[in-house]
Protein backbone atom coordinates (compact mmCIF):
# COMPACT_ATOMS: atom_id res chain seq x y z
CA UNK A 1 0.00 0.00 0.00
CA UNK A 2 1.22 3.49 -0.85
CA UNK A 3 2.14 5.60 2.14
CA UNK A 4 0.64 9.01 1.57
CA UNK A 5 3.59 10.72 3.27
CA UNK A 6 5.55 10.01 0.07
CA UNK A 7 3.21 11.95 -2.23
CA UNK A 8 3.62 15.47 -0.95
CA UNK A 9 5.58 16.77 -3.98
CA UNK A 10 5.00 14.31 -6.83
CA UNK A 11 2.03 12.68 -8.50
CA UNK A 12 1.28 9.08 -7.62
CA UNK A 13 -1.40 6.55 -8.43
CA UNK A 14 -4.15 5.64 -6.00
CA UNK A 15 -5.77 2.76 -7.85
CA UNK A 16 -6.47 1.26 -11.23
CA UNK A 17 -9.66 -0.23 -12.60
CA UNK A 18 -10.51 -1.09 -16.18
CA UNK A 19 -10.61 2.20 -18.15
CA UNK A 20 -10.02 4.31 -15.02
CA UNK A 21 -6.96 5.37 -13.03
CA UNK A 22 -7.12 7.41 -9.86
CA UNK A 23 -4.25 9.86 -9.49
CA UNK A 24 -3.16 11.44 -6.21
CA UNK A 25 -2.52 15.14 -6.76
CA UNK A 26 -0.55 16.82 -3.96
CA UNK A 27 -1.86 20.20 -2.91
CA UNK A 28 1.43 21.73 -4.05
CA UNK A 29 0.62 20.64 -7.64
CA UNK A 30 -3.15 21.08 -7.58
CA UNK A 31 -3.08 24.61 -8.99
CA UNK A 32 -1.20 23.46 -12.11
CA UNK A 33 -3.78 20.71 -12.68
CA UNK A 34 -6.69 23.11 -12.27
CA UNK A 35 -5.07 25.67 -14.58
CA UNK A 36 -4.52 23.02 -17.26
CA UNK A 37 -8.00 21.63 -16.59
CA UNK A 38 -9.61 24.43 -18.60
CA UNK A 39 -9.44 23.93 -22.31
CA UNK A 40 -10.82 22.57 -25.57
CA UNK A 41 -11.98 18.99 -26.21
CA UNK A 42 -9.15 16.54 -25.68
CA UNK A 43 -7.63 18.72 -22.97
CA UNK A 44 -7.45 17.92 -19.29
CA UNK A 45 -11.00 19.19 -18.77
CA UNK A 46 -12.42 16.11 -20.49
CA UNK A 47 -9.91 13.61 -19.16
CA UNK A 48 -9.29 14.59 -15.53
CA UNK A 49 -12.41 14.68 -13.37
CA UNK A 50 -13.00 16.89 -10.38
CA UNK A 51 -11.64 15.60 -7.12
CA UNK A 52 -12.99 12.37 -5.74
CA UNK A 53 -11.47 12.60 -2.28
CA UNK A 54 -9.18 14.95 -0.45
CA UNK A 55 -7.26 14.82 2.79
CA UNK A 56 -4.08 15.50 4.71
CA UNK A 57 -1.12 13.35 5.62
CA UNK A 58 0.91 13.76 8.83
CA UNK A 59 3.72 15.27 6.72
CA UNK A 60 1.27 17.78 5.24
CA UNK A 61 0.05 18.82 8.67
CA UNK A 62 3.61 19.38 9.91
CA UNK A 63 4.56 21.36 6.79
CA UNK A 64 1.38 23.43 6.85
CA UNK A 65 0.21 22.04 3.48
CA UNK A 66 -3.45 21.40 2.92
CA UNK A 67 -2.97 17.85 1.64
CA UNK A 68 -3.95 16.09 -1.54
CA UNK A 69 -6.86 15.26 -3.81
CA UNK A 70 -7.60 12.17 -5.85
CA UNK A 71 -8.60 12.65 -9.48
CA UNK A 72 -10.01 10.16 -11.95
CA UNK A 73 -8.24 9.82 -15.29
CA UNK A 74 -9.97 8.26 -18.29
CA UNK A 75 -7.38 8.60 -21.07
CA UNK A 76 -3.68 8.19 -21.79
CA UNK A 77 -1.62 10.01 -19.17
CA UNK A 78 2.08 10.71 -18.76
CA UNK A 79 3.47 11.33 -15.26
CA UNK A 80 7.03 12.38 -14.47
CA UNK A 81 7.91 13.84 -11.06
CA UNK A 82 5.82 16.99 -10.79
CA UNK A 83 4.72 16.94 -14.45
CA UNK A 84 1.40 15.63 -15.71
CA UNK A 85 0.48 15.42 -19.38
CA UNK A 86 -2.81 14.23 -20.85
CA UNK A 87 -3.32 14.22 -24.60
CA UNK A 88 0.35 14.29 -25.63
CA UNK A 89 0.38 10.57 -26.52
CA UNK A 90 -2.06 8.40 -28.52
CA UNK A 91 -5.16 7.04 -26.79
CA UNK A 92 -4.38 3.39 -27.59
CA UNK A 93 -1.12 1.52 -27.06
CA UNK A 94 -1.45 0.05 -30.55
CA UNK A 95 -0.51 3.52 -31.86
CA UNK A 96 2.74 3.66 -29.83
CA UNK A 97 5.46 4.32 -32.41
CA UNK A 98 8.91 5.85 -32.85
CA UNK A 99 7.61 9.41 -32.43
CA UNK A 100 6.09 8.40 -29.07
CA UNK A 101 9.44 6.99 -28.02
CA UNK A 102 11.18 10.25 -28.95
CA UNK A 103 8.62 12.32 -26.99
CA UNK A 104 9.10 10.07 -23.99
CA UNK A 105 12.87 10.47 -24.05
CA UNK A 106 12.58 14.27 -23.81
CA UNK A 107 11.89 13.84 -20.09
CA UNK A 108 15.26 12.22 -19.29
CA UNK A 109 14.01 9.72 -16.72
CA UNK A 110 16.25 6.81 -15.75
CA UNK A 111 13.33 4.36 -15.90
CA UNK A 112 10.26 4.52 -18.12
CA UNK A 113 7.19 2.43 -17.33
CA UNK A 114 4.60 1.90 -20.04
CA UNK A 115 1.18 0.71 -18.88
CA UNK A 116 -0.35 -0.93 -21.94
CA UNK A 117 -3.97 -1.32 -20.77
CA UNK A 118 -5.65 -4.34 -19.19
CA UNK A 119 -2.95 -6.76 -20.33
CA UNK A 120 0.76 -6.58 -21.09
CA UNK A 121 1.50 -5.76 -24.72
CA UNK A 122 4.74 -5.05 -26.51
CA UNK A 123 5.66 -2.59 -29.26
CA UNK A 124 6.84 -3.30 -32.77
CA UNK A 125 10.24 -4.93 -33.23
CA UNK A 126 11.81 -1.70 -34.55
CA UNK A 127 10.98 0.06 -31.28
CA UNK A 128 12.51 -2.81 -29.28
CA UNK A 129 15.64 -2.50 -31.37
CA UNK A 130 15.86 1.25 -30.69
CA UNK A 131 15.39 0.69 -26.95
CA UNK A 132 18.10 -1.98 -26.93
CA UNK A 133 20.58 -0.03 -29.08
CA UNK A 134 20.20 3.07 -26.88
CA UNK A 135 20.46 0.99 -23.67
CA UNK A 136 17.22 2.47 -22.32
CA UNK A 137 15.33 1.19 -19.32
CA UNK A 138 11.78 1.00 -20.66
CA UNK A 139 9.42 -1.62 -19.28
CA UNK A 140 6.11 -2.58 -20.84
CA UNK A 141 3.47 -4.04 -18.51
CA UNK A 142 -0.26 -3.94 -17.87
CA UNK A 143 -1.50 -0.59 -16.57
CA UNK A 144 -2.19 -1.78 -13.03
CA UNK A 145 1.37 -3.10 -12.69
CA UNK A 146 2.80 0.13 -14.15
CA UNK A 147 0.86 2.23 -11.61
CA UNK A 148 2.04 0.11 -8.67
CA UNK A 149 5.64 0.01 -9.91
CA UNK A 150 5.68 3.77 -10.44
CA UNK A 151 4.52 4.34 -6.86
CA UNK A 152 7.24 2.09 -5.46
CA UNK A 153 10.04 3.62 -7.53
CA UNK A 154 8.96 7.23 -7.01
CA UNK A 155 8.60 6.51 -3.29
CA UNK A 156 12.27 5.45 -3.38
CA UNK A 157 13.09 8.83 -4.98
CA UNK A 158 14.03 7.15 -8.27
CA UNK A 159 13.97 9.16 -11.50
CA UNK A 160 10.98 7.34 -13.02
CA UNK A 161 8.30 8.26 -15.56
CA UNK A 162 5.07 6.44 -16.39
CA UNK A 163 3.05 6.49 -19.58
CA UNK A 164 -0.36 5.02 -18.82
CA UNK A 165 -2.63 3.79 -21.61
CA UNK A 166 -6.22 2.81 -20.87
CA UNK A 167 -6.56 0.69 -24.01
Amino acid sequence: MLQLESVSHVYSFHSYEKQLVRLIVPESLRQSVETENQGPPGSLSNDLSSHVLSGNTPADNEAGNSGFSIREIHSTTFVYQDQLSIGQFPQAFSAFDESCLERLLQYQADIYLIGTGGSAKFPERIIHQQIYSRKLSIDFMDTGAACRTYNILSGEQRNVAALIFMA
